[in-house]
């Protein structure tokens, strides 16, 4: 989920397509494809505004756009969600 904000400075920044930026962050097409498609419909602002962590970004992405038929019922990021909670926890 750390990759959130490194697939928007990737493709804002430096423009890079999806298929670059999915290499870049070892995610898949698809994942980066739903993080722009979310942020899109979101209306997420770039940069981001002062304060806005991975969590508080996950969040809005989340509840902006609800599940997805590539996430069913949010799964993955409502998991990822749980999982930045536990601060001993990398993803």
């Amino acid at each position: 989920m750390r990759k959130i904000k490194e697939v928007f400075r990737l493709r804002f920044e430096l423009g890079l397509g999806q298929r670059a930026i999915a290499r870049a962050c070892s995610i898949s097409q698809s994942t980066v494809h739903e993080y722009l498609k979310r942020a899109e419909a979101a209306k997420v602002p770039w940069p981001l505004p002062e304060g806005w962590d991975q969590e508080r970004v996950a969040k809005v992405l989340l509840e902006s756009h609800g599940p997805s038929s590539s996430f069913p019922n949010g799964s993955v990021l409502t998991f990822l969600l749980c999982m930045l909670s536990y601060n001993s926890i990398a993803i």
